[in-house]
């Protein structure tokens, strides 16, 4: 995905987000999210806007951060200016500019760029289930998700299951004819090129398809996998969620 599209996808997402706030109670739970109300997830995402306008623009390990500020009453005004920050900070970005991240990637600015558009579109989402009108994300978007989970949070142990688990895993979004193979194998994880999968002489061990807005959401833990078609070990599908 190119930087303007990263920014388009980050943009929609934030506005979806503020229109599903806006007229809400704060006090209403995320069910997604069943230890937030709305007014803990604003406020995340005033932090989350925060501190990646931060580390976009920063080539060090940040020495402190911003923290969430679950005691503000309201935070829906303190998101909509840092969003803007954000925003800005994103539109002037080069991906190329150095800049540091937490993951096994290049620290680079684009890090940051595919990261604001996918914590746009998972947030969005629990917003919009809290108040009752959920809308798939873009499948761009949701591949794009479902890579970041696969070649960054995954590797960088940021998963929600510490069981080991052998073997190799398939995912396939159907409606976009995009795919991941995982393999699991002596405690280590390796995220596999369809290109070097020989399935006669590599068998999957368990396969997971449907549209990619269900993949992405799975993967964070929004919705279960049973709402895709799958097959195999269900343990193999549990180790690769980030939540």
């Amino acid at each position: 995905m190119e930087k303007s599209e990263y920014i388009a996808h980050w943009r929609s997402n934030l506005e979806a987000l503020h229109a599903a706030v806006v007229p809400a109670d704060l006090d209403v739970p995320v069910p997604s999210c069943p230890e937030w109300t709305l007014r803990e997830l604003v406020a995340h995402m005033d932090t989350v806007c925060r501190r990646y306008a931060l580390r976009i623009t920063s080539a060090e390990p940040p020495q402190e951060q911003p923290s969430d500020a679950t005691d503000d009453p309201d935070p829906r005004p303190a998101l909509v200016e840092s969003g803007r920050i954000l925003t800005e900070a994103l539109t002037a970005a080069d991906p190329d500019t150095p800049a540091w991240n937490w993951a096994p990637q290049p620290d680079e600015a684009r890090f940051w760029l595919r990261r604001a558009a996918c914590e746009a579109a998972i947030h969005r989402w629990d917003a919009q289930m809290a108040v009752g009108a959920t809308e798939p994300v873009a499948a761009a978007v949701a591949v794009e998700g479902v890579s970041e989970v696969l070649d960054s949070f995954i590797p960088a142990d940021r998963r929600a299951s510490r069981e080991e688990v052998a073997g190799l895993l398939h995912l396939f979004a159907s409606d976009v004819e995009e795919e991941w193979y995982v393999r699991w194998r002596d405690a280590k994880y390796t995220l596999v090129s369809p290109d070097d999968v020989d399935l006669p002489g590599q068998p999957v061990q368990a396969r997971a398809v449907g549209p990619a807005s269900d993949l992405f959401l799975a993967l964070w833990g929004r919705v279960p996998f049973n709402v895709l078609d799958c097959e195999g070990d269900p343990e193999l599908l549990e180790a690769i969620r980030a939540r």
